[in-house]
């Protein structure tokens, strides 16, 4: 097994952390990557979807591992998609990952909803 800060910050088997793919990943993909030792991750960006489906991605990952997980956002989409974000910080996965921008003001709601 390879030893990195990562794995040792997630406690994780692999250096390995899916990618967060909106529209093309869920629970479902994230919790096997989780399962299998590595940081299962989803996209939590999504147009037609409300917060009730970010917490069933997020409840399908639990169900399956008690892992750590991440939910992804493409940041400059997240004044359009606030209540999925709002919904995962409820939710408080071990990571939210911010991507394609400036991850501010996001970030430091973020960290200030960090699991205990």
């Amino acid at each position: 097994m390879l030893q990195t800060r990562f794995t040792d910050m997630f406690g994780l088997a692999h250096p390995v952390m899916s990618a967060p793919m909106a529209l093309h990943s869920g629970g479902t993909l994230a919790a096997a990557v989780s399962a299998a030792g590595g940081l299962g991750c989803f996209g939590g960006t999504h147009p037609w979807k409300g917060p009730d489906w970010i917490r069933a991605e997020i409840a399908t990952v639990r169900a399956t591992t008690d892992r750590p997980l991440a939910v992804g956002f493409i940041t400059p989409f997240l004044p359009f998609t606030e209540p999925l974000f709002d919904a995962t910080l409820e939710e408080r996965p071990d990571v939210v990952a911010l991507s394609f921008a400036d991850p501010q003001p996001w970030l430091a709601r973020a960290k200030a909803a960090e699991p205990g």
